[in-house]
């Protein structure tokens, strides 16, 4: 009879190879060419396959510190010939091989996947990635602190499928780091995401509710797919328009209603509602029109009047 020792490494040794069996290789090539920042080189990496009909490929190219190519110098770039190096992220490591002249190189590279990195997700609460989340956060450039900042600061856990899509929307640590500290805190990584893809950056939230406290996530979102700046903001409020809501803000964008004009407005005694600044603007009344009407006696027109006489060309 075997004994239960013997059992338990046989099976031990099965479980391994069918997960073995089941893994997921990638590889794919790399580039290496100078870069005109000091310290650094310009890597791009390439992947792609094609199995059954399922067409996959990514290209990345990048300024990286050649203190993050382990195992590669300056001086190993220069003098060419074979050469060998690591780049270690936290879900694997890319292992490079290829060969160098003339201060340029080439080569392939394979993934080999943090065999630590399922267990370390567990421990904040974070599922098992496959093969290919593994390698996607890899790619991405996945940091744990950026998780860990993710959880201090009070969002929902996020899966690994959500992990995937935060690096390759490009939310970073600092990115998560900032938009929690505003008044405004998205708890989601969607809600991250759509603030990422839509250019709400930290910068402009912030100048954003410093003029306009009252405003939400998807205020913030909207201003910004209207291309209305804090800038344009601060103008209205200089024009008297400092409560203005958002989709007002953004019709008066629309219509062109540019900031120096409101800004004129008020210089020249009038602050018209948002519906007849939209349409002063849209009958061409601009600031020299009322100017010269001005200049020739007509001081004390109202909006009607000014459209009037604009559409009658004086």
């Amino acid at each position: 009879m075997r004994s239960a020792p013997f059992i338990c490494a046989l099976l031990l040794i099965v479980s391994l190879m069918r997960a073995n069996a089941h893994a997921e290789n990638f590889a794919g090539t790399w580039s290496i060419s100078p870069s005109d920042k000091p310290g650094e080189v310009r890597l791009r990496m390439e992947y792609r396959r094609s199995e059954a009909g399922d067409n996959e490929s990514w290209s990345e190219s990048n300024d990286v510190p050649i203190a993050q190519l382990h195992g590669l110098t300056f001086n190993a770039i220069r003098t060419g010939g074979n050469k060998a190096f690591i780049i270690v992220q936290d879900a694997g490591q890319f292992r490079a091989d290829g060969s160098f002249s003339d201060g340029q190189g080439g080569g392939t590279w394979t993934f080999a996947p943090n065999g630590t990195f399922a267990s370390a997700l567990a421990r904040r609460g974070v599922g098992t990635p496959t093969d290919k989340e593994q390698f996607q956060l890899a790619m991405g450039r996945f940091k744990f602190s950026t998780l860990d900042t993710l959880l201090r600061k009070g969002f929902q856990r996020p899966s690994p499928g959500d992990l995937v899509a935060m690096v390759e929307h490009g939310v970073t640590g600092d990115y998560v780091d900032a938009m929690s500290g505003l008044r405004i805190e998205p708890k989601t990584v969607g809600e991250l995401i759509r603030l990422q893809d839509h250019g709400v950056d930290a910068r402009y939230a912030a100048d954003m509710l410093r003029r306009a406290p009252q405003l939400s996530a998807e205020d913030l979102v909207e201003l910004r797919d209207h291309g209305v700046s804090s800038e344009y903001m601060q103008a209205l409020a200089d024009g008297g328009y400092g409560n203005v809501a958002p989709s007002e803000a953004e019709r008066m964008m629309d219509h062109g209603v540019g900031r120096d004009y409101v800004r004129a407005l008020r210089r020249l005694g009038y602050r018209p509602n948002v519906d007849d600044l939209v349409r002063l603007v849209d009958h061409g009344v601009s600031v020299s029109f009322i100017e010269r009407l001005r200049s020739h006696g007509y001081t004390h027109l109202s909006v009607d009047d000014l459209i009037r006489l604009r559409d009658h060309g004086f």
